[in-house]
């Protein structure tokens, strides 16, 4: 069974250290999957920001991205001091 997602739209970010936050309950299924779109100049690069999976790691079920111009970071639980590179611009 294939769950229809949510569109949570396009959202354009313009000044450094500018936030963007979203939550939402996981399905009962357990099959959640959100994922984005980024862009930044001639920068484009597709990833999944959420999965189910990630429960089992997260205990406070928090996940936070950085994106920036080198490179894009992730932490779980850690979003100041854990934030490690995951993705390369293509």
């Amino acid at each position: 069974m294939v769950d229809v997602a949510d569109d949570l739209g396009n959202r354009t970010l313009f000044y450094l250290n500018q936030e963007y936050h979203w939550s939402f309950c996981e399905s009962i299924s357990h099959n959640m999957l959100f994922f984005y779109s980024l862009s930044w100049g001639s920068k484009h690069l597709s990833f999944d920001v959420y999965k189910s999976d990630f429960r089992a790691r997260s205990p406070s079920r928090v996940c936070s991205w950085s994106v920036k111009s080198d490179d894009i970071y992730f932490s779980i639980d850690h979003p100041i001091t854990g934030m490690e590179k995951v993705h390369a611009w293509s």
